[in-house]
């Protein structure tokens, strides 16, 4: 069995990492174990292969959380300070103000009201999803690391 088709065989098995099965294919294309053309050589004996993997993390995350943040239409720093702080106190808050004050200014009353609501646990939804997809692949938010 190929490597790539025994990585994937373990990340299926695996319950911490299927949620991350996509990141985990789509970094292997980008090493060279696909398609196209490896963007990188990835020989263990080199310490590139993990920082390979933690930059391709580290713009894996900023890619979802922008793209969290354009579909939702979230104020842009105070929901990545909010992913800051969950990284640090282990979660996104589903009680109190804390999603609310990322979300644009909206009417808590009457008719919108309701549509505020679900938004809101969407938002809470999406934002729960990226911490656990990620948690276990990186200790903070955003991946911070020196660059070259």
């Amino acid at each position: 069995m190929e490597i790539a088709a025994r990585i994937m065989f373990s990340v299926a098995a695996s319950p911490e990492l299927r949620d991350k099965s996509e990141l985990i294919e789509r970094f292997l294309e980008i090493a060279g174990f696909g398609e196209a053309d490896a963007q990188f050589d990835i020989d263990p004996a080199a310490p590139e292969p993990e920082r390979n993997w933690r930059k391709f993390v580290a713009d894996s995350m900023e890619d979802e959380m922008s793209g969290i943040i354009e579909a939702e239409k979230l104020k842009a720093e105070p929901t990545r300070d909010l992913m800051r702080e969950a990284f640090e106190v282990g979660g996104v808050p589903q009680e109190g103000t804390a999603v609310t004050r990322v979300m644009l200014p909206g009417s808590r009353f009457g008719a919108k009201a309701e549509a505020r609501d679900r938004q809101r646990h969407r938002v809470a939804d999406l934002l729960s999803g990226f911490y656990r997809k990620y948690r276990s692949l990186a200790a903070h938010y955003p991946i911070e690391f020196p660059e070259d």
